[in-house]
């Protein structure tokens, strides 16, 4: 009986050295890339000046006199995009499925199906 075990992985490059120790314990392996949860960026920080300028005598705006000069009262910060999940499934049978899983979850990964 043919059994599918699935796999997800933080970072990609762990997918890839999982793939191929187990391919080299002769399972047959195929990696991809897990769903999108959301396919628009996180949105954007805006952190602006408490009174407008910068300078002046006010608590605020010493503090925030350290920052460069800029056009408008205020910036964006843009939160760096997260490693997409990658998913590593291996094709086996029931006698070398508990094996596979171990082998799977030793060497990162989290079982999902």
């Amino acid at each position: 009986m043919s059994i599918t075990i699935t796999g997800k992985f933080s970072h990609p490059y762990e997918a890839r050295q999982a793939a191929e120790r187990l391919r080299r314990r002769g399972y047959t392996v195929s990696v991809g890339e897990a769903a999108k949860q959301s396919p628009l960026p996180a949105d954007p920080l805006l952190v602006a000046y408490p009174y407008g300028q910068t300078g002046g005598n006010s608590f605020g705006n010493n503090l925030m006199g350290g920052l460069p000069p800029l056009a408008g009262n205020g910036i964006l910060l843009h939160t760096p995009k997260k490693e997409p999940e990658t998913l590593v499934t291996v094709l086996t049978d029931d006698t070398q499925a508990r094996d596979a899983r171990l082998l799977m979850e030793s060497l990162g990964g989290v079982t999902v199906r």
